[in-house]
């Protein structure tokens, strides 16, 4: 299913769509689709080294440039049996970062028997409401596999969003990733 994005600036005629695909596992992926009113000239810089908003061209062809997943900068390490994932990015708010981070979240959910995963957002200033709900879903998968899932490192003004919303009283909450690993023992 494609949905219209808008034109995109410098290029008229030119459309920006986003086209969603199915992907394994419990959430979806998105792609983003340039559809031109032309042959494509990649010679003029719409080819593979373009770079759009959340990610880079990776194919061109007779009026399309076809936009390869978004760039997510999560730093995964192992401690005993835990998962630790600290996000790199200072805002998660782009729909395509977030689907690729629960993508990679739900195949380490699964790649294990009861997962333990520590998510440390000591980096992230900026997170949105869909971030949330991908959080939401993947405490629901890792309860259903007897799993958990510990947070920490979570700035003041993101805390109060958890707040406001009751998500506090939902997550495991640790100030430091210290903190957080002492609670799967």
């Amino acid at each position: 299913m494609a949905h219209d994005i808008g034109p995109l600036p410098g290029h008229p005629g030119a459309a920006l769509l986003r086209h969603e695909r199915a992907r394994g596992g419990a959430l979806g992926c998105a792609d983003r689709v340039l559809v031109l009113p032309g042959p494509v000239d990649i010679q003029a810089g719409l080819g593979s080294n373009h770079t759009g908003s959340g990610g880079k061209f990776s194919s061109c062809g007779p009026g399309a440039c076809f936009m390869s997943e978004a760039q997510v900068k999560l730093n995964i390490r192992k401690d005993g049996s835990v998962s630790i994932v600290k996000f790199e990015d200072r805002k998660i708010l782009d729909e395509l970062v977030i689907n690729e981070i629960g993508e990679r979240l739900n195949e380490l959910a699964e790649s294990e028997p009861q997962p333990e995963i520590l998510l440390d957002f000591e980096n992230v200033e900026h997170l949105s409401s869909a971030a949330l709900g991908m959080l939401v879903v993947l405490n629901k998968q890792l309860a259903g596999r007897q799993g958990q899932l510990v947070l920490a490192g979570i700035r003041p003004q993101i805390y109060e969003v958890f707040k406001i919303t009751r998500l506090n009283r939902i997550f495991n909450i640790h100030n430091t990733t210290e903190d957080a690993l002492k609670a799967f023992h």
